[in-house]
């Protein structure tokens, strides 16, 4: 939709992930023209991640309350703790929030193509903030750096545990259900 937005032709749109010449799975779902613009490029790369990090806070925070789950889970109180439990796996519809959750951060990082105008950019915002605390506007500069490029950053991190202990989750989901059929079928996965 960015790419459209900015007139930006797309070259390829592919539903699944491929994998590319050594066997990783690169999650390029859309590939876009070739263009100089590292604003544009900025910008398409972005759009996804921003739209996944809105969606994982939705569902992390308002459809699951996990703040409220992680928080019950640090009082060390077994009570509390099955009662956490007990609500998170009671709420309406967890399994298919807890499946998109899953599904939603591990394809919203941008791909190798995505970031390809990230290098101009961050060296612009670099170039400004050296450019600002040369004429004398470093208070401004801390302000910004200790005010919202905290609150990001904060913002981010909070993504990124989610994302973490959701793919935890699941790993051990995924273990648990590739060992019972390695022992019902009595064959293993190659990898």
């Amino acid at each position: 939709i960015v790419a459209g937005v900015l007139n930006v032709k797309t070259r390829r749109l592919t539903v699944w992930p491929e994998a590319d010449h050594n066997g990783t799975l690169e999650p390029a779902f859309i590939s876009v023209e070739e263009t100089h613009n590292p604003i544009y490029l900025t910008l398409i790369g972005l759009a996804p991640f921003a739209v996944g990090l809105a969606l994982v806070l939705l569902i992390s925070n308002s459809l699951l309350s996990l703040p409220v789950f992680v928080a019950s889970l640090a009082s060390n109180d077994l009570n509390t703790i099955s009662a956490a439990f007990g609500t998170l796996l009671s709420r309406p519809d967890f399994p298919l929030w807890f499946y998109l959750l899953f599904a939603i951060s591990n394809t919203m990082l941008p791909s190798r193509e995505d970031r390809r105008g990230w290098l101009v950019i961050i060296g612009l915002v670099v170039g400004v903030l050296i450019g600002l605390v040369a004429i004398g506007l470093q208070n401004a500069v801390i302000k910004w750096l200790s005010g919202p490029l905290m609150q990001a950053l904060s913002l981010l991190s909070t993504v990124f545990v989610t994302v973490l202990v959701v793919d935890c989750i699941v790993a051990v989901i995924l273990f648990v259900v590739e060992a019972v059929m390695e022992r019902v079928t009595h064959r293993q996965a190659p990898y």
